[in-house]
């Protein structure tokens, strides 16, 4: 039976079979989540018996090769610690998934709450007669993918009654049909938070718009009473209001207690506020559920169909819910006894209340954007005898009697908080303790003699030692070299350099609050509009200065990029328009204007080339039309601004500053643009550079509190001059590229001594790896927060990462360094594309936090040695391609044993970094949202790499792909899931960590045909493949 199960069940080849359907699994519910909502990936996949199945037999094949590989013994301890804790973390995870339970308390200000709304969606049954009372709330989890059942016969007294699902509408709302039989109803249409929306009033019934009570034929508490008389309906308001023709545009104002005939055309306003359309009118009606998509949202609301059944009377009932909030009530009567149904989250009470003193919300000085927000909170538990005031914000958590309670949300008057709360001790506790063994056995790997990492350094060395040369033939990408502007000035009035550098210097707030040099802003918009740091010779603070003072002169300067070539026709251009092109010389009207109307309305996945395009350009045209007049230099503070606002020109001209500020603020334009011109008849600028003295010296004055440091000024003008990371793409390409010619010449020339070059070479790599670092420390310095928490910011840490994982394997490996280099200038070359933006920005409240350093650091650290491992994987592939028996045969197969030995050591490195970074990622999700594993896009794919990358760790140990070429290929397209796990997640599916809308979106071009190259590659090196190539 033994041998049995070490051959099937719990052998090796399942145990990787068990990590890629681990892995394909997750892969697939992302994409399920993005396309049909949260609700449908847990049903179909996290949550599905079949999924649970293979995570349970994973588990028992871990602990089985514990004791079938004596990984418990001494010489093992470090591969015993990785199995050891992947136990305890699957068993804390099914602590969580069973017995653990979270929700949200919503709580206003001055107000207490001792209830939680569970994050899981219930059917709530109560049955009662005269004399007793039946209660019970069913489980459920419907989704928009799969079947949904749900059926169960109840006993209320010997009374059986059956209850059965019929049909889940997704994302529901209700909509109001014809009926031969029912109640009358009317649509009102009226103004709400998600723009029109329709309310549907029956007959009987009260409704509730605006804090105004509107009743249709009844009676009661009524401010706006319509009556069905006839043919007609008429109204009575208990207030004045005011009418509204949509026709003719006449307005009336109408008296209180009168009754007036409705009319369906016509905008009623009452208290000045509440507005409301009276739409279609059915003398007999009925609401039905309908779903306005397949996706489930969190935010909205969903329906049950139900099928409520007693002997012979049977009833067909809708249900309104989600997660989250309490559903409506819908009262059945069945002969003696009634049943009330419910769908959604139940109340849990805690034995102790927590009660709201005050909500706050701080912005980033001039801006909306949130810079925090905090609950100030009193711990009321009267069993314990505990009143304490507690401030819970973002990362900082109230723990008590085993709940934790964590900044969510807030609502929307800012008078209220949402507190996310967990209840899951054991889970988290033995899930961390699974992190720290995981982690610990890890660093045993890195620095214990005896493991695989050490084997696999010495098996390097001897590689090299047998080896006579090295064979190999690369086909490599060619750089592209920039072609400058030649210097010309075509303008006769150019701002002299001296002059705009000092303009450079001053201090500007952008749309995010955020204090920096002009310089900084000038070239973002330079580099926006034109797509280079320069205009006919001029730099970027030229450019502006003058665009700002002179915009007549600069409206015929073709300097908008145009990259359509159906914009090109329209325009009648080349490769750059002008501003006034855009606007038909006859009237005037913008000539984009009904494209961009139409690529508006037309949603993101479904957009074509031309109207992304579209959308693209006129942002350039609103940009410049912004800088001509004046809105996007936000120069001067106002003191005790109560949002530390600081205002444009034009602004700043309609508010009183002072009595004192008033004169320099409001005449500074005026002056300023006079002394330029002074200086352009004179030659002499010292007044003009006085006017932004003037100007420094204000703003150091009324703006002291919010300014950055004078190093940090410096240190940003430093950064934006030295443009570190652009020129390091030649450096780190050319060089890496020169180094390779130089190790090829040595390998076909083994007598010809490239020592010194070849030394050389690796020198001005580590020069460039320090001014890399240098780089890093100085955005590090500016944006006072670690330099990875953008799209840009992260692909130039990534960028560093990979340089970094080449000069740890330089020693053995110089072709490694080689290799990382030019990978390295690639990264580089992908953060200058359009999706990432360099700007320096704020952070969003959640990113506040040591974790950000520690997380995102690792993480992005790991996918330099995957990259470093996939490029040399394809080295490895191409030289199986080649080889041949005539151009030395041995020395490629030694050459391939020592890189894939070089592979697996990074794969190695790269799997303990990302699976610590990622786990370390559950710490600091834990600490912000209340659950470290939540299913989000990125950490799902993020465990999908794990699991990906596990399997290539492991596939010397199936004897079926143990060849050379298996794992080689394998390491080379296992970057795919990196990629996935980067850009995938961040541009094409929804969560937490992404970028994008959820919408499905269309997989680019380039994707297809690098996976065609991919497979061609793979395919003929398998056919060049010598099978007994084996890893060892």
């Amino acid at each position: 039976m033994k041998q049995i199960l070490n051959k099937s069940v719990f052998s090796m080849t399942m145990a990787g079979v068990y990590f890629l359907l681990i892995g394909f699994a997750i892969a697939a519910a992302t994409f399920i989540e993005n396309d049909f909502g949260t609700a449908s990936a847990q049903k179909v996949v996290y949550k599905s018996w079949w999924f649970e199945l293979i995570i349970l037999l994973f588990c028992l094949t871990l602990i089985w090769n514990i004791f079938r590989f004596k990984l418990y013994r001494w010489s093992k301890i470090p591969v015993f610690l990785f199995h050891f804790s992947g136990i305890l973390i699957i068993v804390g995870a099914g602590i969580t998934r069973y017995i653990s339970y979270e929700g949200l308390m919503p709580i206003r200000e001055g107000s207490s709450s001792n209830v939680i709304y569970s994050d899981q969606t219930y059917l709530s049954v109560v049955m009662e007669d005269e004399s007793s009372m039946y209660t019970e709330d069913f489980k459920v989890l419907f989704g928009s993918l799969g079947k949904n059942r749900f059926n169960k016969t109840l006993d209320f007294k010997d009374r059986k009654v059956n209850i059965e699902l019929l049909e889940f509408y997704p994302n529901a709302v209700y909509e109001l049909e014809k009926a031969d039989s029912g109640p009358a109803y009317f649509t009102l249409n009226y103004g709400g938070m998600r723009g029109m929306e329709k309310a549907y009033l029956a007959e009987a019934k009260i409704l509730n718009i605006g804090g105004l009570n509107f009743g249709f034929n009844t009676l009661g508490e009524i401010d706006v009473d319509l009556r069905y008389v006839g043919d007609s309906i008429l109204l009575q308001s208990r207030l004045p209001f005011k009418t509204l023709s949509m026709d003719t545009q006449e307005t009336d104002s109408l008296p209180a207690e009168v009754w007036f005939p409705v009319e369906t055309r016509k905008l009623y306003t009452f208290k000045d506020e509440t507005a409301i359309v009276f739409g279609e009118f059915l003398p007999k009606g009925k609401l039905v559920p309908v779903s306005q998509s397949r996706k489930t949202e969190s935010s909205g609301m969903n329906a049950v169909k139900l099928k409520v059944t007693a002997g012979d009377d049977s009833h067909e009932v809708v249900l309104m819910g989600n997660k989250g909030m309490i559903g409506e009530d819908k009262d059945l009567r069945l002969g003696d006894y009634s049943i009330s149904l419910s769908y959604g989250s139940r109340l849990i009470q805690l034995p102790f209340e927590i009660k709201l003193k005050d909500f706050q919300l701080e912005r980033y000085p001039g801006s909306n954007s949130a810079s925090s927000y905090a609950s100030e909170v009193m711990l009321i538990d009267e069993e314990k005898d505990i009143y304490m005031d507690y401030r819970i914000y973002m990362n900082h958590v109230l723990n008590h009697r085993g709940f934790r309670f964590f900044q969510s949300s807030y609502d929307q008057d800012e008078l209220g908080t949402i507190l996310s709360v967990n209840h899951d001790y054991w889970g988290t506790f033995l899930t961390y303790v699974g992190y720290f063994i995981l982690a610990l056995g890890m660093l045993l790997t890195v620095f214990a003699k005896r493991t695989r990492l050490r084997k696999l350094s010495q098996k390097i060395s001897e590689y090299r030692k047998q080896r006579i040369g090295l064979a190999v033939f690369i086909l490599l990408s060619l750089f592209s070299q920039g072609v400058f502007g030649q210097k010309t000035m075509t303008s006769d009035k150019v701002i002299p350099e001296a002059h705009a550098e000092k303009f450079g210097r001053i201090l500007v707030q952008d749309q995010m609050g955020r204090k920096k040099p002009v310089n900084t802003l000038s070239g973002e918009l330079l580099r926006k509009l034109y797509g280079k740091d320069e205009y006919d010779g001029q730099n970027s603070d030229q450019v502006l200065l003058s665009m700002t003072i002179n915009p007549e002169a600069w409206a015929d300067k073709p300097m908008i990029k145009i990259g359509h070539e159906e914009l090109k026709v329209m325009l009648k251009t080349e490769k750059f328009a002008s501003f006034n092109d855009f606007f038909n010389k006859e009237d005037g009207s913008y000539i984009l204007g009904k494209y961009i109307e139409e690529a508006n309305r037309t949603p993101a996945a479904t957009q074509t080339k031309f109207q992304k395009d579209v959308i693209k350009v006129d942002e350039r045209v609103s940009i410049m039309y912004m800088i001509f007049n004046g809105n996007l230099l936000k120069i001067f503070p106002k003191q005790g601004d109560t949002n530390n606002k600081w205002y444009t020109p034009v602004e700043a001209a309609g508010i009183d500053f002072g009595e004192e500020p008033n004169l320099l603020v409001h005449n500074f334009m005026q002056w300023y643009i006079g002394n330029i011109n002074k200086a352009f008849e004179s030659k002499d600028w010292k007044d003009a550079d006085l006017s932004l003295e003037g100007l420094d010296a204000y703003q150091r004055a009324f703006g002291k509190d919010l300014i950055p440091a004078e190093s940090k000024i410096k240190a940003e003008l430093l950064y934006n001059k030295i443009n570190i990371f652009g020129k390091l793409i030649s450096w780190y390409g050319l060089v890496g590229f020169i180094l390779l010619i130089f190790l090829i010449i040595q390998v076909f020339k083994p007598t010809i001594n490239l020592r010194w070059p070849v030394n050389i070479g690796i020198a001005l790599i580590i020069l460039g790896f320090i001014a890399h670092t240098f780089g890093l420390g100085l955005r590090w310095h500016i944006s006072g927060h670690a330099p990875w928490s953008n799209g840009y910011e992260s692909v130039i840490y990534i960028s560093w990462a990979t340089v970094l994982a080449g000069l740890i394997y330089a020693r053995k490996s110089p072709i490694s360094l080689a290799a990382t280099s030019i990978m390295g200038a690639w990264i580089l070359i992908v953060s200058m594309m359009s999706w990432a933006d360099p700007q320096i920005t704020n952070l969003v409240p959640v990113l506040k936090s040591y974790w950000l350093t520690i997380h995102v650091s690792v993480i992005a650290a790991s996918y330099g040695f995957f990259a470093i491992a996939s490029l040399i994987a394809l080295i490895n592939l191409l030289l199986m391609i080649l080889r041949n028996k005539k151009s030395g045969s041995d020395r490629v197969i030694l050459t391939i044993r020592e890189l894939s030995a070089v592979i697996e050591s990074a794969l190695i490195i790269g799997l303990f970094l990302l699976t610590i970074g990622t786990f370390l990622g559950g710490v600091w999700a834990n600490e912000s949202w209340g659950r470290y594993w939540g299913w989000d896009a990125k950490e799902s794919w993020s465990m999908v790499s794990i699991m990906v990358y596990s399997f290539i760790a492991h596939m010397r140990m199936i004897p079926s792909m143990k060849s050379l070429f298996a794992f080689n290929f394998a390491a080379f397209i296992g970057f795919a899931t990196i990629l996935m796990t980067y850009f995938g997640v961040n541009f094409y599916l929804s969560g937490l960590h992404s970028y994008a809308a959820g919408d499905p979106v269309p997989i680019p071009t380039w994707v297809f045909v690098t996976t065609i190259v991919a497979i061609l590659i793979g395919f003929f090196a398998w056919l060049r493949q010598n099978p007994e190539d084996k890893m060892s």
